[in-house]
């Protein structure tokens, strides 16, 4: 069964936030994890994931419970809704589109 997939924004900012390693680190152990430059959406740990047959942007995963909703999320994929806390870090105006 092929791993999940999730992209990972890796711009300056982005990557001095305090657990973006600890994130990187927990979603590849489960997942495909692929970092893509900064995608100019600067708030926090920046997430992309396919969710419902479509690419979902996260913003703000930076608390450990966040990394957690996501970890969880992505190895979910479609099979469950998203948590609370991710829905209300989700980016709606650049849902369905791929990384810069």
């Amino acid at each position: 069964m092929a791993r999940p997939l999730a992209y990972v924004c890796h711009g300056k900012k982005c990557s001095r936030t305090c657990d973006h390693d600890a994130l990187i680190r927990a979603l590849c152990k489960q997942a495909e994890v692929r970092l893509v430059r900064c995608q100019k959406i600067c708030h926090g740990s920046v997430v992309l994931a396919p969710f419902d047959g479509k690419l979902e942007w996260f913003e703000r995963i930076d608390t450990p419970r966040s990394c957690v909703d996501m970890k969880r999320a992505v190895v979910a994929g479609t099979r469950k809704k998203l948590p609370p806390r991710l829905k209300k870090r989700r980016l709606k105006k650049r849902s369905g589109s791929a990384p810069r």
